[in-house]
C-alpha cells in the first residue's frame, strides 16, 4: 500500500506517479539534487516501498512553474555568473 510522506496530499489514483530521476530531468538539476528537496520537505513525495520514493504529477507540474518563475525573475533581474548560480537553491514552497 502506498503512503504518503508527512505534509503530503493523500495519494490518488488519477495523478500519475514519477521517479526522481524523471522530475530532476524535466527540472534539468541532478537526481542527487531532487532527492536533496525530498528529504527536506521541499517537494513532496510519495512512498511505495521501503526505499522506494515517487513524486506526483502535479506536484512535478508545482515544482517546475516555481523554478520557471525564479529563473525568469533571477534572469531579468540580473544576469553575473554569482546569481546564475543560485538558480538551483532550494525551490520555495508556493502556497495554494
Amino acid at each position: 500500500m502506498a503512503m504518503g510522506l508527512p505534509g503530503s496530499p493523500p495519494l490518488g489514483e488519477e495523478d500519475p506517479l514519477l521517479l526522481p530521476s524523471e522530475v530532476a530531468a524535466r527540472c534539468r538539476i541532478h537526481v542527487e539534487t531532487m532527492r536533496r528537496w525530498i528529504r527536506k520537505g521541499a517537494v513532496a513525495a510519495v512512498r511505495v516501498g521501503p526505499r522506494v520514493l515517487r513524486i506526483r504529477e502535479s506536484e512535478a507540474q508545482k515544482l517546475l512553474r516555481s523554478l520557471d518563475r525564479e529563473r525568469a525573475a533571477r534572469h531579468t533581474e540580473d544576469n553575473t555568473p554569482h546569481t546564475r548560480r543560485l538558480l538551483y537553491t532550494t525551490p520555495s514552497r508556493a502556497k495554494p
